[in-house]
């Protein structure tokens, strides 16, 4: 749990003695895909420890954000976030914590700019935010499980902002 969740709900979820994604359900709920704009371009001209330490201070800050709003940090994938709210609590402003995060994500990126322009190219941050019905749970096999969203929600190109 802790891989996806703020340690203020993983604490909160061990405490209660919830079951975590046993059965798959259909709820409404708000997606959030980000994603670093210039990112693929900069690696071709950076050594792979050079990306390496990008790619941690970058999922490090956006993490901290994430959990900040008590998002759920769904998936990361290179450069690339999922992360959804609305569970594994339920919350009414769902779709207003992920647009205050997005902006806050946003806000560091446009910090982190200042450090990273000594790699030569401009990066910055898309983030696209989608809210609807979606169904979530456990995937996998008994080796190895992914809590996820899926739905046509989670894959509708969503209105895309960013910075940079």
């Amino acid at each position: 749990m802790r891989r996806y969740l703020s340690p203020k709900l993983t604490e909160e979820i061990l405490m209660q003695g919830r079951e975590f994604g046993t059965e798959p359900r259909r709820k409404l709920m708000t997606v959030v895909f980000s994603d670093m704009r210039g990112f693929s371009s900069l690696t071709d001209n950076l050594e792979p420890e050079e990306i390496f330490q990008i790619l941690n201070q970058y999922h490090s800050e956006m993490v901290t954000i994430i959990h900040r709003h008590d998002g759920t940090l769904n998936k990361i994938i290179g450069d690339g976030l999922l992360i959804f709210f609305g569970d594994p609590f339920a919350v009414e402003d769902h779709a207003e914590r992920a647009v205050r995060m997005a902006v806050d994500m946003q806000r560091e990126v446009a910090q982190l700019q200042n450090e990273w322009q000594t790699f030569g190219q401009p990066i910055g941050v898309g983030i696209g935010i989608n809210t609807g019905f979606v169904t979530l749970g456990s995937i996998g096999s008994d080796h190895f499980k992914d809590y996820t969203v899926i739905g046509t929600q989670v894959l509708a190109p969503p209105t895309a902002i960013g910075v940079g």
